[in-house]
């Protein structure tokens, strides 16, 4: 079995921090030989918004992510 995965990345220019949403698809490669167990709804999309969180400085800490969106998506 296989897993694929594709990343898409959307910057917003105008935030005051570095900030983007994250999409991720992934899903099971098809299997060479006929299976028939395989999933019917076997890609995934997920989407989050991340921002970077700074000190009193205005340095860095981290990111942080919120999950804006998981769903399945039919396979093609």
């Amino acid at each position: 079995m296989q897993t694929l995965l594709f990343l898409s990345i959307d910057l917003d220019p105008d935030a005051e921090y570095t900030t983007f949403n994250l999409g991720i698809m992934s899903w099971r490669a098809l299997p060479l030989e006929d299976d028939l167990d395989y999933p019917r709804y076997a890609r995934w999309i997920d989407v989050s918004r991340v921002t970077s969180y700074w000190d009193e400085n205005g340095r860095v800490l981290g990111l942080r992510a919120e999950r804006l969106a998981c769903f399945r998506s039919v396979r093609f």
